[in-house]
């Protein structure tokens, strides 16, 4: 079972409510899952998730790209996943290598999470569902 607390203390984070309930109540189908090679759409280790977001994507930060975001996933394609760590926000942002560059605004040094290119999910549940 993924380690939410040593996930939030190592990436001195608070996870949002909803990725919490979700890792708490669908534990079962998330072994199930990942046995049909499901880790990479979801991350279901707590060191993976620790190591991706530190060392790749240098989270958490409150400034920058990523600011206010955790990446949850990949699909082994170099096109990641991440949910916001502020304001209850329960979509599921899958970042597309090949547009993401056109999501930057280099003045500000951010991505556009809004952009209409970018794919959303309005929860994991429908993340899932689109990408299994």
């Amino acid at each position: 079972m993924i380690d939410l607390i040593k996930i939030e203390k190592e990436l001195k984070v608070k996870l949002p409510d909803f990725f919490v309930k979700f890792h708490l109540e669908k534990n079962n189908l998330i072994k199930e899952l990942i046995n049909d090679s499901f880790e990479l759409i979801l991350y279901s280790d707590s060191d993976i998730i620790i190591t991706t977001n530190k060392n790749l994507f240098k989270i958490p930060t409150d400034k920058g790209m990523f600011r206010n975001k955790i990446c949850i996933g990949e699909d082994g394609c170099g096109n990641y996943s991440f949910i916001s760590t502020i304001n209850n926000d329960k979509r599921v942002f899958f970042l597309d290598h090949d547009i993401a560059g056109e999501l930057f605004n280099e003045e500000k040094y951010e991505l556009d999470w809004e952009n209409e290119k970018l794919q959303k999910h309005k929860s994991i549940g429908d993340y899932l569902k689109y990408h299994i």
